[in-house]
C-alpha cells in the first residue's frame, strides 16, 4: 500500500483516539476503533458528523472557529482538554492534540485530532481540588529560602497585599497544563504579608529555612492578624537527598487556642478554689487564708492590689486584715459593698500614692474605720521578719491613670464578716483626663454599680483595667468559697464563746476561769517564779515583792427568796446586774466569771499585798449591797465574799477556788454582807463542814435519827398533844441538838429527807399513841402531834403525795390532829407555790402552826392570807416575859393577834410558874417547855402534867 498504505494503517491500529476532521467543513472524514470506543459511537454514526456535535455544549461557545485558525496560521501540535458527550449523556474528558495535514493534491485541508481518555484523572483532580478547597488548612510550596512556589487550600489566609494563587487557581493551572509540575514563576513567589508586616519574615521563612538546613519536620503554634495557625514543615528531598523545597500545611488554630486558653484559665480558676477551700478546712484562723485568697487573686487577675477588710463585732468599722500591693486610699468600695450588702464595681478610681496622698477627712475616714495602710505593713513585714512587703510590681504598680475596683462581701448576705476588694491599673488614655469632680474620695470618676451590671453581658477587655464577666464570676466564686469559710470560723468563734462564756450574763464561765487561772498559775512563768519588775531599795539592800494571784468567791445572800418572790424573770434581770456592778467594782484587767446560779469569782492577776485584794473585795461588797430597781420593784440583796490569794500553800487553779469558797463560807456564817480572807485554820473547819454533811446526808438510811417528845399543855394542865422534836445520835459526837445541824441541812438541802422522815416517824408513833389513850374517857379533841417542817418541802412536787397517802395509812379514822409548824422567817416571802401548797394541806385536815412568832418579820397581809390554825409565840419574848415589859408587850400582842384571827395561841419556852401565871393572865391557850416535861424519846403519858417536874 505504500507510505499511505502504511499510515492508515497505524491510524487503525493505535490505542489512542484518532480522528480526521475537515477544516472547512468540519465533518468527521475517518475515525479508528479506539476514538469510537472513547466517544461511545459507532463508525458508521460518527463519519460525515459535525465535529462540534460530538463536544459538550458548555465548550463550543468557547472553542474558536477551525477555519479562522487554518487562516490565522495555527501551529501545529495545539494541546488541549475537550469535553465530549456520548449518546448516553455522560461526559468524557479527553487531552487531545491537533494538527494541520497540509496535502497538495488535495485542496481541502484537514485536521487530524489524537484524544485521550483522561476521564478518571480529571475526576481525581477534582475531587482533590474540592478538597482542598474545602479543607480548614492551607498549603504552601516554598523553596529553600522561604519564597513561595505555590500556595492552596479552600479556606484561604487573608493576607492583606499578597498576590499568591489560591487553591483553585492553582489546580485550574494544573488541568491546563495537564501535568502536576507548576512551573515557578514570579506571581507564585510573593512574600505572605498581614496588615503591612510580612507575615513569614519571622515564622515562616525562618521554619522553611530551618526545615531545609536540618532536613527535619519542624512545627509551631504563630500568630497574626489576630488569629493562630498552627504550622507544620515538612523538608522535600531530590534523589540524592538534597532538600529541593519545603511543604508547609497551616491550620487556623484561633478558636481552639482560644478555647485551650479558657480551659486553661478554667482550670486555673478550679485549682485556685479547690486550694482556698482545702485551706479553710485546715486553718483555724482565718488571716492565714484571707492572705492566700489575696495572694492568688492578685497572680491570677493580675491585679496591682488586693485587699480583705474584716467587720469584727463591736468594731467601729472595717479593719484591713490583709493586703497584696498598695490601693487607693481610702475604700470607699469596702463603705459602698457594706452598704448595700452586693458586689459594686467602679471604673476609673483616681490612683493615689501613699506617701504622696495624705488621708483625707471624709464620712468614710471616722477614726477605726481604717488601720491606717503604711502602718499595718510595716506590721505584716515585722511581723513575717522580711519588712514591709512591697506593692505588687509588674514594672509600674497602679498606672497613674487611674484603676478599676472589684469588692464583694464575704459572710452571710444579711450580716457579711468581711470584704474583699480587687484594683486593678487602667491605661491613661481608657481612663480619660480626671476631673474636678473626680476628687477621691468625694466622688470617684465612674458610677459604683452593681459588678454584674458594671461588664455587661459580653464582658469587656481586662487590658482595660476592667474586669470581665468571667472575672467577676470568679471572685464571686472565691468570694463564696471564703464565705462559707467566713460562716464556719463565725460558729466556731460563737461556739468558743459560748463554752467559754455564760449565756445569760457575757461573763467568763467556770471553765475559762479555769483555763485563764491555769495560765497564771502556771510554773514557771515569769510572774510567777520571778520577782516583781519593779525594785525597791529599803535598808540599803534590794528587795522585790511576788506578784501573786488572788481571787474572790461571790455568792449572793437572799437570792432564792427574789427568784421565788419576784420570778426568775426578775432573778435573771438581777444576775446581769451583779454582773455590771461586778465588772465596775474590780480593776479592768480583772477576769469576772458566773460560776453557777448565784455565784460569782473575780480572778484578780498581779497582787502584791492583801490590802490590795481586800481594797477590791470592800468595793465588791459595797456595789452589790445598794438596791436594784427591777421593774418598778426595789430589790436588795447582800453578797458573801470570800478572799484567796496564791502562794507556796495554794499553787493551783483547784487549791485557790477551794480556798476562796471555804473563805465565803466563813464570811456567810459570821453574818452575811461581808468578805473574809482565807486562812489555813479555815480548811480543816470546812472539811469538819463536809464531814458532817456527808455524815447527815447518810443519816435517815443509818438509824441515828432520833424523834424527842414534848408535851402540849392546856392552862388547866391537861396534856393535849406533843411536839416532835429531831435529833441526831452522831457516831462520834454523840446526841445531837437541832441548832447543830439543821442550819447545815437547811443549807445544803438535807433537809427534805430529815423532814420526811420525821414526819413519818411521828405519824406512825401517833396512830399508836392514839389508841393506849382509846381505853379511857375519850378526848374532848384528838391529841395533836405537832412536826417542825421546812419551806422546802412545800415546794417539793412529793410532798402532798406522800403526805395524803400518809394520813391514809396512820390516821384514816381521826385518831389524833397532826400539826405541821413553819418558822415565820419561811412564811414572809409570798410565794403562791408555797401558798397554794399550805391551802392543799390544809384542806387535807391538817393544822398549821407559825413557829418561832414575832422573829421572822411576817406582814400582817401575809399572815392574813395564809391558811393558819396557830401562832407559836417564840421562846424570847416567853423568856422575858416577866422582867422585860417589850417582850411582855409583845408576848401579849401575839396572843391577842391570834385570838383575834380566831387562831390558837401557843407559847414555847415555859420555864418558871410566874411565866405561866402571866400568860394564864394573858389567856393565852396552850404552854409548853421544861416546866412540864422535858423532851423525851417516847410519847407522854395520858396523865395530867405535873406543873414543876421537869
Amino acid at each position: 500500500m505504500g507510505l499511505e498504505g502504511d499510515r492508515l494503517d497505524l491510524f487503525d491500529r493505535l490505542q489512542i483516539g484518532m480522528a480526521l476532521v475537515g477544516v472547512v467543513d468540519n465533518l468527521v472524514w475517518r475515525v479508528n476503533a479506539a476514538a469510537c470506543q472513547i466517544l461511545g459511537r459507532g463508525e458508521a454514526e460518527l463519519l460525515r458528523t459535525a465535529w462540534d456535535v460530538l463536544i459538550h455544549p458548555g465548550e463550543r461557545a468557547k472553542r474558536p472557529d477551525d477555519a479562522s485558525l487554518h487562516a490565522a496560521g495555527c501551529r501545529d501540535g495545539q494541546q488541549d482538554v475537550i469535553r465530549f458527550v456520548r449518546p448516553d449523556g455522560s461526559v468524557v474528558h479527553a487531552l487531545a492534540i491537533t494538527t494541520l495535514l497540509r496535502d497538495g493534491s488535495d485542496p481541502r485541508p484537514h485536521r487530524l485530532v489524537q484524544f485521550q481518555d483522561i476521564t478518571r484523572e480529571v475526576t481525581a483532580r477534582h475531587h482533590l481540588r474540592l478538597l482542598l478547597e474545602n479543607a480548614p488548612v492551607t498549603l504552601f510550596l516554598l523553596d529553600r529560602i522561604g519564597r513561595v512556589e505555590h500556595a492552596g487550600g479552600g479556606r484561604d489566609v487573608d493576607h492583606a497585599g499578597a498576590s499568591r494563587p489560591s487553591a483553585s487557581e492553582a489546580l485550574e493551572a494544573l488541568e491546563a497544563l495537564g501535568s502536576f509540575d507548576t512551573p515557578r514563576g514570579p506571581d507564585t513567589s510573593k512574600e505572605m504579608t498581614s496588615g503591612g508586616t510580612a507575615f513569614d519574615d519571622v515564622t515562616i521563612r525562618r521554619m522553611a529555612r530551618r526545615a531545609a538546613r536540618s532536613g527535619k519536620r519542624l512545627s509551631g503554634v504563630i500568630e497574626a492578624a489576630g488569629r493562630r495557625y498552627d504550622i507544620h514543615a515538612v523538608p522535600l528531598s531530590a534523589a540524592d537527598g538534597t532538600v529541593t523545597s519545603v511543604a508547609m500545611v497551616t491550620t487556623d488554630v484561633t478558636e481552639r487556642e482560644q478555647a485551650l486558653a479558657e480551659l486553661r484559665v478554667r482550670s486555673a480558676e478550679q485549682a485556685i478554689v479547690a486550694e482556698l477551700g482545702e485551706r479553710s478546712l485546715h486553718n483555724p484562723d482565718p488571716q492565714p487564708l484571707w492572705r492566700a485568697a489575696a495572694q492568688m487573686i492578685a497572680d491570677h487577675l493580675r491585679a496591682d492590689a488586693v485587699t480583705v477588710h474584716e467587720l469584727p463585732p463591736g468594731h467601729a468599722g472595717p479593719c484591713l486584715a490583709t493586703a497584696v500591693g498598695t490601693p487607693p486610699e481610702p475604700g470607699i468600695l469596702v463603705t459602698s459593698a457594706l452598704a448595700t450588702r452586693g458586689p459594686v464595681h467602679a471604673d476609673r478610681i483616681p490612683a493615689s500614692d501613699r506617701q504622696d496622698s495624705p488621708r483625707q477627712a471624709g464620712p468614710h475616714n471616722q477614726p477605726g474605720f481604717f488601720r491606717d495602710q503604711q502602718d499595718f505593713q510595716d506590721q505584716q513585714g515585722t511581723r513575717n521578719g522580711q519588712g514591709p512587703p512591697q506593692r505588687r510590681d509588674d514594672g509600674q504598680g497602679a498606672p497613674s491613670g487611674g484603676c478599676s475596683g472589684l469588692a464583694i462581701p464575704i459572710g452571710r448576705p444579711d450580716d457579711p464578716t468581711a470584704i474583699l476588694t480587687i484594683y486593678r491599673g487602667t491605661p491613661p488614655a481608657a481612663s480619660g483626663p480626671p476631673g474636678p469632680a473626680s476628687t477621691f474620695p468625694d466622688r470617684p470618676e465612674g458610677p459604683i454599680v452593681p459588678a454584674a451590671d458594671a461588664t455587661g453581658t459580653s464582658g469587656s477587655d481586662s487590658s482595660s483595667g476592667s474586669f470581665t464577666d468571667r472575672e467577676v464570676g470568679f471572685v464571686r466564686t472565691v468570694a463564696t468559697v471564703l464565705s462559707a469559710a467566713a460562716i464556719r470560723y463565725q460558729v466556731e468563734r460563737d461556739a468558743n464563746h459560748r463554752a467559754l462564756h455564760d449565756e445569760l450574763t457575757g461573763l467568763a464561765n467556770r471553765t475559762a476561769l479555769f483555763e485563764r487561772l491555769g495560765q497564771v498559775l502556771k510554773p514557771g512563768r515569769p510572774d510567777q517564779d520571778q520577782p516583781a519588775r519593779g525594785r525597791q531599795k529599803q535598808d540599803g539592800q534590794k528587795q522585790c515583792r511576788q506578784r501573786r494571784t488572788g481571787l474572790l468567791f461571790v455568792d449572793l445572800d437572799g437570792f432564792k427568796g427574789v427568784n421565788d418572790s419576784l420570778g426568775h424573770h426578775i432573778g435573771d434581770r438581777l444576775l446581769c446586774e451583779v454582773a455590771t456592778r461586778l465588772r465596775g467594782a474590780v480593776r479592768p484587767g480583772d477576769t469576772v466569771a458566773r460560776l453557777s446560779g448565784d455565784e460569782f469569782a473575780v480572778l484578780c492577776e498581779e497582787i502584791q499585798a492583801e490590802a490590795t485584794l481586800s481594797t477590791i473585795a470592800e468595793r465588791v461588797v459595797t456595789a452589790l449591797s445598794e438596791p436594784m430597781i427591777l421593774d418598778g420593784c426595789q430589790v436588795s440583796v447582800s453578797a458573801s465574799v470570800g478572799v484567796a490569794l496564791s502562794g507556796p500553800a495554794i499553787p493551783d487553779p483547784a487549791g485557790l477556788l477551794q480556798a476562796a469558797d471555804i473563805a465565803m463560807y466563813g464570811a456567810k456564817h459570821q453574818g452575811r454582807g461581808r468578805y473574809l480572807l482565807f486562812e489555813e485554820s479555815m480548811r480543816s473547819t470546812s472539811l469538819d463542814r463536809l464531814t458532817t454533811e456527808n455524815d447527815l446526808r447518810n443519816a435517815p438510811g443509818t438509824g441515828d435519827l432520833r424523834l424527842h417528845y414534848q408535851p402540849v399543855v392546856s392552862l388547866g394542865g391537861e396534856i393535849v398533844g406533843a411536839e416532835a422534836l429531831l435529833r441526831w445520835q452522831h457516831p462520834e459526837r454523840g446526841l445531837l441538838y437541832p441548832e447543830a445541824f439543821l442550819p447545815l441541812a437547811e443549807e445544803t438541802g438535807i433537809v427534805v429527807p430529815l423532814d420526811r422522815w420525821a414526819l413519818r416517824t411521828a405519824c406512825h408513833t401517833a396512830a399508836t399513841w392514839a389508841a393506849t389513850r382509846a381505853a379511857g374517857p375519850p378526848p374532848a379533841c384528838p391529841p395533836r402531834i405537832s412536826v417542825n417542817a421546812s419551806i422546802r418541802q412545800f415546794t417539793d412536787p412529793g410532798f402532798l403525795p406522800e403526805l395524803e397517802t400518809l394520813l391514809r395509812t396512820t390516821n384514816a379514822d381521826h385518831r389524833y390532829q397532826l400539826c405541821l409548824e413553819i418558822t415565820e422567817s419561811a412564811l414572809r416571802d409570798d410565794d403562791e407555790t408555797v401558798t397554794s401548797t399550805l391551802q392543799a394541806v390544809h384542806a387535807l385536815g391538817v393544822a398549821i402552826h407559825v413557829d418561832n412568832f414575832g422573829t421572822g418579820h411576817l406582814s400582817l397581809t401575809r399572815l392574813r392570807g395564809l391558811p393558819l390554825d396557830g401562832l407559836k409565840i417564840d421562846r424570847r419574848f416567853i423568856g422575858g416575859l416577866i422582867d422585860d415589859p417589850a417582850s411582855y408587850a409583845i408576848a401579849a400582842a401575839g396572843i391577842q393577834l391570834a385570838h383575834a384571827l380566831g387562831m390558837t395561841a401557843i407559847a414555847k419556852g415555859v420555864e418558871t410558874p410566874e411565866q405561866l401565871a402571866a400568860l394564864t393572865d394573858l389567856s393565852c391557850d396552850l404552854v409548853q417547855g421544861d416546866y412540864f416535861a422535858r423532851p423525851e424519846p417516847r410519847l407522854p403519858a395520858r396523865q395530867t402534867a405535873a406543873a414543876g417536874q421537869p
